[in-house]
């Protein structure tokens, strides 16, 4: 008899990291399934350091919030090989705890979430080298968000508490280990990367023809509505005109005015800066949203890279949110910075 013919497939799950897998809370309204796909994509493109042919791109949306979700598509096709799911750790702990403050934790990441009415409302990873800055971060948000010693948990994704940076238990949290929570969570609403059948419901189609009959009662109210406005626009901008007229008259002269120039770096400046922290630094990617930078880099230590960067003169807040070791003994890593405008 062979063996390897009766041999029965173990389900094999995967608890993502989400130094690896990134989870984003986005400021995008929820629309339709076929419109919201590239309203994510768009939200993510400054947030993730990666381009469209290395990264795939996932969503989760609840009412009226959306976690988008980044990585790198070689490591998804690899874990998809190896494992049945890819399951959201957030995303289990939020079916868990309805509302509070919880840690995640895995081998070698935590996950700082905030849960609002069963949905994540703050998402930040660290690595366990950051702990002291997550257990400042956790600290300063509970206090923001008024919640008590009860509400503050961590669960042990794939570790044990001995082999976790601090003892939990002694700064006041509830440490549980997620394989007791079997009952407590469904699989399919923390699942990433999966096909996601489209719910219709029929019923909308009744509501069509009093809908637009609805519609066409507002449009002819709001078009009554929009000539008013047009004229009392029209009386506000002839009274504007007047006034500015008498100013003219009774102002002849134009006052000096003061103009006050703040200095901003250049790209070049920031590279540079970047370039100093280490002689085989490599950057990948880099973007820039209003003072926000981030970029992703590899060939060289992401702690010293943030260290150097920590005492830059142009740089504030410099963050660490993902290292990943290469074969070469350094590191694949993404920081995030604010640019310094005196």
């Amino acid at each position: 008899m062979d063996i390897k013919n009766t041999k029965v497939k173990q389900q094999k799950n995967y608890f993502a990291s989400p130094l690896e897998i990134r989870h984003y809370v986005l400021d995008i309204h929820v629309t339709k399934p076929k419109y919201q796909y590239n309203a994510v994509k768009f939200a993510l493109r400054p947030l993730y350091p990666g381009n469209e042919n290395s990264t795939v791109i996932d969503y989760i949306s609840r009412k009226k919030s959306i976690i988008g979700i980044a990585a790198n598509s070689k490591r998804i096709e690899n874990l998809k090989e190896e494992y049945n799911l890819i399951l959201s750790p957030s995303l289990i702990v939020c079916q868990i705890i309805k509302n509070g403050i919880a840690i995640s934790a895995g081998k070698d990441w935590l996950e700082l979430e905030i849960i609002k009415d069963g949905f994540p409302v703050f998402l930040q990873a660290y690595p366990y080298t950051m702990v002291d800055k997550c257990l400042e971060d956790e600290a300063r948000l509970s206090a923001e968000y008024n919640f008590n010693d009860t509400n503050k948990s961590v669960f042990l994704f794939d570790v044990a508490a001995a082999d976790l940076p601090c003892n939990f238990s002694e700064k006041g949290f509830n440490v549980k280990y997620i394989e007791n929570y079997k009952k407590s969570y469904k699989i399919d609403s923390a699942c990433l990367y999966i096909e996601r059948k489209v719910k219709s419901n029929k019923a909308y189609l009744f509501l069509m023809i009093p809908l637009l009959l609805l519609l066409s009662f507002l449009d002819v109210s709001y078009y009554k509505k929009s000539q008013n406005l047009k004229k009392q626009a029209s009386e506000i901008k002839k009274t504007y005109n007047e006034l500015k007229q008498n100013s003219l008259i009774t102002n002849p002269q134009n006052e000096n005015l003061k103009v006050s120039v703040r200095e901003v770096y250049s790209i070049s400046d920031i590279l540079s800066e970047i370039y100093k922290t280490s002689s085989s630094i490599r950057i990948i990617s880099l973007s820039l949203n209003d003072n926000t930078l981030k970029f992703e880099a590899e060939n060289a230590t992401a702690i010293k890279v943030l260290d150097k960067l920590s005492e830059s003169s142009l740089l504030a807040d410099v963050v660490l949110h993902q290292s990943l070791p290469q074969e070469n003994g350094l590191e694949r890593f993404v920081i995030s910075g604010k640019i310094k405008n005196d």
